[in-house]
C-alpha cells in the first residue's frame, strides 16, 4: 500500500468515451441534480482528449491518494507432500482518491451506479 500527498500527484478523471462527458446540474431548488451527457462539460467529467489528461486539467481539491495492491493465495495440497502449495489466485489493484467536498457531483455519480455511453451519445444507466 501507498499513500500520496494531493500535493505529489496530479489525477485527472476522464470518461472512456472520445465524444461525450457527464454533466452534472441542479433542477432549480429542488436539491436534486440531473445527471446528462454533453459534448464538453463544465461541471463533471470532461470526455477522453489529450488536452483533458494534461495537467492543466487535474482535479484540484485532492488532498491525498491511496494505491493498494494485494494478492490472494490460496493452498494447494498433493498427495505424498507434507507441505502445502501456494498458488496466486487472484491480484487486486484498487485506487482511492480523497477530494476536498465543493459540490455534490461525485455524489451524483456513486448514486448513478453505472452509466453506459454508446456511440451514439445515448446513455444507459444499469
Amino acid at each position: 500500500m501507498a499513500y500520496f500527498l494531493g500535493s505529489d500527484v496530479k489525477v485527472a478523471l476522464t470518461t472512456e468515451h472520445e465524444t461525450y462527458g457527464l454533466q452534472v446540474a441542479e433542477s432549480g431548488s429542488s436539491g436534486f441534480y440531473n445527471l446528462s451527457i454533453a459534448s464538453s462539460p463544465d461541471n463533471g467529467v470532461n470526455r477522453l482528449t489529450l488536452s483533458n489528461l494534461a495537467t492543466g486539467s487535474a482535479l484540484v481539491d485532492v488532498t491525498g491518494l491511496d494505491l493498494g495492491i494485494g494478492a490472494m493465495d490460496e493452498e494447494v495440497t498433493y498427495l505424498g507432500h507434507r507441505t502445502p502449495l501456494k498458488a496466486e489466485v487472484h491480484k487486486e489493484t484498487t485506487v482511492s482518491i480523497t477530494l476536498k467536498r465543493k459540490n455534490a457531483v461525485y455524489d451524483v455519480f456513486l448514486l448513478a451506479i453505472r452509466i453506459v455511453l454508446l456511440e451514439d451519445g445515448e446513455s444507459v444507466l444499469i
